[in-house]
């Protein structure tokens, strides 16, 4: 045994120090350990002068702060921010009105409007009731759920298309069919995850209401048959929701229970099992998925990547007696010497969501002190936020913040918002003592409470290729010591952040002009959708700045193409490219014709389509291809040499339509689209000529 306190505890109750030989005694269940004999007590004291552990105690503002956000109309099982910048939430059957269509937006920017805030979403024709939930690595950033509670729920594929922009109106439903798309097996609590080459992979789960294990995992688009899994039969049923990343090796992490393993992505044989998981001192077989939930993430990753990625997996609680884990556990799995290590938490803590901060660090809250999850299975609700931060020498990366008033236990969700808040939302616990929780708050962490100024950018390239050097504009702070980082697109349910990962990429300014360097391949950074900030110090951007075309109108694109600073590093070529088109541009949208266009938003109908309007259009186009390409046009990357030799492949062309090289072109293009501009057709004038004529000039 153990005697975990004090050493005058032993001196003030009689106890002496007696023979180590006396406690070892054969253990009579197995001989080849010790047991204890003759009421003998082994004790360990910690003989160095620092303490094992040191939690950091914040105050004031460097607490952070829990704040009331808005009114809620819905307890989520599911939330994701969306590419549109609003919302999703997503709830269980029967945790909201009798009515409820089970989906629901919110838009942050309009929380002083409960009305405006709050948008109704239709579709949902089944029950997503602890269902999996992702953003696909389309060009859309479509979500998905898979998985439900029963019957058809439990095969559930479900689409939504995000649409509109922060107080602009969306009008996209969800969308399920299982007559044309399903699962192949039944899954409640299943977990899911983009592998390196796009595909979804679903793994584990159960045959809904609480039904028999659904031990293997299977793939969407649909590739073949489903793969059993002997770790996942063996380990049911406190396996759920595991948590799953694609590791910078190709492999595929997978937490389970109290057990981890890396599985190879082609055929899901194992390839390392990992070290068991350590729990409790009380217990070392806890476990860390539901219902014995904790929550797991992927430490962040930094160019040039040459440092094994680190897993951190939080809390959770054990069989029978449930009693809640008061540690994390973080590990190297690629590391083929990296055992786990073990840092202890302010407070037990099951149930916790675990949010990644912009800054690298992550902010631990919601959950209960004892208990395990499910309806009305824990108690003691933790109120308390914590901030694990991994830049800090190991048992000193935790602290203690702010707390809330507000439960947080079943089904509640922490997620990163655009403006590098964190939303707080949800409880179910039915448990008599705390009510379904509607309420929404937002977690502000210190940088958001510093006072110091936010930086700014713009940024036209949003489609990155592997390796590509992308320019962003930095319109306010100082690009001295800037760094950036990106925000993995998630969606939270179970302290489960599905699609979770923080990288620091590769990032140099020149005066305002900055370069991100995309993640090198699809194993350190799968295909998807993430948010990116940059940090003037600690304080990280608060928005993406971008010209949105639902909001800004045609003078405005104009002005942001023809006003943004050239570089100091452009080459000579792209500084020619780039002057010449943008006054050609700048020409064409004060041009008489232009006018009933300008106070119009770029994504509503011309009033006029002329034959001026589209070389407009084409000459604006072509300028954000160029400005999408690193200015000193040095070590292009194949996606950027493209980008520009696209880029003055339509300059010619659009020489050639301006000057009529080929006789009434123009015209005809816009007749054949617009037949009520026939023989309406505006002369371009001297100016716009000439300045077209040189557009291709060496």
């Amino acid at each position: 045994m153990v005697d975990c306190g004090d050493v005058v505890d032993i001196e003030n109750n009689g106890g002496a120090v007696k023979p180590e030989g006396d406690c070892k005694t054969p253990c009579p269940g197995d001989p080849r350990y010790n047991c204890g004999s003759g009421a003998r007590l082994s004790w360990y004291a910690w003989s160095l002068t620092d303490p094992l552990y040191k939690w950091n105690y914040a105050s004031g503002n460097d607490a952070g702060s829990y704040k009331f956000f808005v009114p809620g109309v819905v307890v989520p099982l599911i939330t994701t921010v969306g590419i549109n910048g609003k919302i999703m939430f997503v709830e269980k059957a029967g945790t909201g009105p009798a009515n409820s269509t089970g989906a629901f937006e919110l838009d942050p920017s309009q929380v002083g409007n409960f009305s405006a805030a709050w948008r109704t979403l239709k579709g949902l024709k089944t029950d997503v009731f602890c269902s999996a939930g992702l953003t696909l690595p389309d060009k859309v950033g479509r979500q998905i759920t898979v998985g439900g509670w029963s019957g058809t729920s439990n095969f559930g594929v479900r689409l939504y298309w995000p649409d509109g922009s922060p107080g602009n109106k969306s009008v996209n439903d969800w969308q399920e069919n299982a007559s044309q798309i399903s699962l192949q097996k039944p899954r409640w609590y299943p977990s899911a995850m983009i592998m390196s080459n796009g595909s979804m992979l679903v793994v584990g789960g159960e045959v809904g209401s609480n039904g028999a294990p659904q031990p293997n995992l299977e793939l969407l688009p649909r590739v073949g048959p489903v793969l059993d899994m002997e770790w996942l039969q063996r380990t049911d049923p406190d396996n759920l929701y595991p948590f799953l990343f694609v590791l910078p090796s190709g492999g595929i992490f997978v937490g389970y229970y109290n057990e981890a393993r890396i599985l190879n992505p082609v055929d899901f044989s194992t390839v390392r099992q990992l070290p068991m998981i350590p729990g409790n001192v009380n217990n070392p077989g806890a476990g860390r998925t539901y219902p014995l939930e904790g929550a797991g993430m992927m430490m962040p990753q930094k160019a040039p990547y040459s440092e094994p990625v680190t897993m951190l997996i939080c809390g959770g609680s054990t069989i029978g007696n449930a009693i809640a884990t008061d540690n994390c556990v973080s590990i190297q799995p690629e590391n083929p010497a990296s055992n786990w290590t073990i840092e202890r938490m302010p407070s037990q803590r099951v149930m916790p969501c675990i949010a990644a901060l912009p800054d690298g660090t992550y902010l631990i809250a919601n959950g209960a002190q004892k208990g395990v999850a499910g309806f009305g299975l824990a108690n003691t609700p933790n109120l308390n936020a914590v901030l694990y931060d991994p830049s800090k020498p190991v048992n000193q990366r935790m602290t203690i913040m702010a707390n809330t008033t507000v439960a947080r236990l079943y089904h509640s969700e922490a997620i990163l918002m655009q403006d590098g808040r964190v939303l707080i939302s949800g409880s179910d616990p039915q448990d008599g003592k705390n009510p379904e929780e509607y309420r929404v708050e937002v977690f502000e962490p210190p940088y958001a409470l510093s006072g110091l100024p936010k930086p700014t950018y713009t940024i036209d390239n949003k489609d990155w290729a592997y390796g590509q050097a992308v320019t962003i504009t930095v319109t306010s702070g100082s690009t001295g010591n800037m760094r950036a980082s990106l925000m993995g697109a998630v969606s939270s349910t179970h302290g489960n952040s599905m699609g979770q990962r923080t990288i620091f990429p590769d990032f140099s300014c020149a005066g305002n002009t900055c370069i991100v360097v995309a993640p090198p391949d699809n194993k350190i950074c799968p295909p998807g959708w993430f948010q990116l900030f940059i940090l003037d110090g600690p304080t990280p951007s608060m928005r993406l700045l971008k010209t949105d075309p639902y909001t800004n109108t045609r003078e405005q694109f104009t002005a942001h193409l023809v006003d943004r600073p050239i570089p100091e590093n452009a080459s000579p070529e792209w500084k020619k490219h780039v002057e010449r088109s943008r006054t050609l541009l700048d020409k064409l949208a004060h041009h008489p014709a232009m006018a009933p266009n300008l106070q119009q938003t770029y994504m509503t109908p011309a009033k006029s389509k002329s034959k001026v309007y589209f070389p407009w259009d084409f000459v604006g186009r072509t300028l954000g291809y160029m400005y999408s390409v690193n200015p000193t046009l040095k070590n292009l990357g194949r996606g950027e040499k493209e980008a520009w030799d696209d880029a003055i492949g339509r300059t010619v062309m659009s020489q050639g339509l301006i000057l009529d090289s080929t006789k009434g072109a123009l015209d005809k293009m816009t007749e054949s689209t617009y037949p009520d501009q026939k023989g309406r057709h505006p002369e371009f004038g001297d100016e716009i000529l000439e300045l077209a004529k040189h557009l291709t000039d060496d």
